[in-house]
């Protein structure tokens, strides 16, 4: 009963997948153009693919610089920051630092540092009508400054009002400075630590650039759809079968073998793609300042993904591994059975 049901189901995804895919596949076929290389569909031509972003004019988190300042004899001074992330083979932030500090000392010119740091947090806010922890600067006699942090620790109503204990906790800096930026970044912490990630991953859809472009996205298109509907239609053939108590027979071995290379065909047209056509192109997003200034900016670079999806790739060839096996054992069977 329950290999009955299976069939019907897979049966009835296998209509619904062709059904829908029709749709798909005419968004693909032009239908005639308007000129000026502009034309009519029914929907978005074109694939749709996996990019990696990578931002290029937003500094990663976590990340440090090291502001400078030297000033020279002649009085002239010079100011900069070197990154002390290590960005790529080319460039180590802390040996150019290192060198700065040496040239200043040798030459006799004095040399002033600060660090800023560049982090990723979550804010809590610092007010005290809504906030659990809350922070203020005052002077201390010595010159210093003390931070008070007040965490809360308990709540009750008294009197029909409600009344909180905070727990309070100091530090000391010598600078308002240092005691500014130690209540800044406590705003911002958590238990949870958040790291950024250099990429980030988007959907790009790749227009074609010429009819033969053209045809072989329509063709890709059909592909994928042709396999993934006729996975459901072996499958419904393969259930039926044992449906009708036909399990060691020569046919579902077909079905199964098939079922494994149309688990495969996908992710080897995904690889004819990505080397063929998408390895090759190098695609930008680009800031316009218009009106202001013609020039382009780049915001972020982009590198296509080879999107294969492993798991479906390793089950195909289980599966099909499986088929062969099935297959001789059934040989073996009959075998016996004529000896017998």
């Amino acid at each position: 009963m329950l290999s009955s049901i299976l069939s019907r189901i897979f049966g009835a995804a296998f209509i619904l997948i062709v059904l829908g895919s029709i749709g798909n596949l005419i968004a693909q076929i032009t239908l005639h153009e308007t000129g000026k290389g502009s034309w009519i569909s029914f929907g978005k031509p074109g694939i749709v693919v996996k990019a990696e972003r990578t931002i290029e004019r937003e500094r990663n988190a976590p990340d440090s610089t090291i502001n400078y300042q030297i000033i020279k004899k002649n009085g002239g001074a010079e100011s900069g920051g070197v990154t002390l992330t290590k960005s790529n083979i080319f460039f180590d932030g802390k040996k150019q630092l290192r060198d700065l500090i040496e040239d200043a000392q040798t030459k006799g010119e004095k040399i002033t540092l600060d660090t800023e740091i560049n982090l990723i947090g979550t804010f809590h806010g610092s007010h005290w009508d809504n906030s659990s922890n809350i922070q203020s600067i005052d002077s201390s006699s010595d010159g210093k400054f003390i931070l008070h942090q007040y965490e809360l620790n308990n709540s009750y109503e008294s009197d029909n009002k409600r009344r909180q204990i905070y727990n309070e906790t100091r530090d000391t800096f010598i600078t308002r400075l240092e005691a500014e930026r130690h209540r800044s970044i406590n705003a911002y912490t958590s238990e949870n630590i958040i790291i950024e990630e250099n990429n980030t991953e988007e959907t790009l859809r790749v227009l074609p650039a010429n009819k033969l472009q053209h045809f072989l996205f329509i063709i890709f298109q059909a592909i994928n759809i042709f396999s993934f509907a006729m996975i459901f239609l072996m499958l419904s053939n393969l259930f039926n079968n044992f449906f009708k108590r036909h399990y060691f027979i020569y046919e579902n071995i077909i079905f199964l073998r098939r079922t494994g290379w149309y688990l495969l065909m996908p992710q080897i047209t995904a690889t004819i793609l990505y080397f063929c056509l998408l390895f090759h192109l190098y695609p930008v997003k680009l800031l316009f300042s218009y009106p202001k200034s013609n020039d382009a900016s780049i915001v972020a670079h982009y590198n296509f993904k080879l999107d294969v999806d492993w798991l479906l790739l390793f089950i195909g060839l289980s599966i099909i591994v499986l088929s062969y096996i099935f297959k001789d054992g059934l040989k073996m069977k009959e075998e016996n059975e004529l000896t017998v």
